[in-house]
């Protein structure tokens, strides 16, 4: 596997396994650091993803944003502290 950036063929892990995947991992590169999934799905993966509606198996829909809140707590909680660890006190981000 390649970088898809930089074509570097040196990655690290960072998560053995995606939400909404056991086979995927999520890896950074060694040399430009961008993170990526391996193995990185194909045009038919992503197809059968979205056709069958994979995309909401882990997602309960509620009607009330403070029920919706709850729900998103840990997850919304999980991706702050992984983006903290990578960031200067005074930094600032864009999401």
């Amino acid at each position: 596997m390649k970088c898809l950036f930089c074509s570097y063929n040196y990655f690290e892990v960072i998560f053995h396994e995606v939400r909404d995947s056991r086979k995927h991992s999520v890896v950074r590169c060694g040399k430009c650091e961008l993170y990526q999934l391996s193995p990185i799905p194909t045009k038919d993966d992503d197809k059968k993803f979205y056709d069958e509606g994979e995309q909401f198996k882990n997602i309960n829909e509620p009607t009330e944003i403070k029920r919706l809140e709850k729900n998103q707590e840990s997850d919304t909680q999980r991706r702050a502290n992984f983006v903290s660890r990578m960031l200067h006190k005074k930094s600032s981000i864009l999401d």
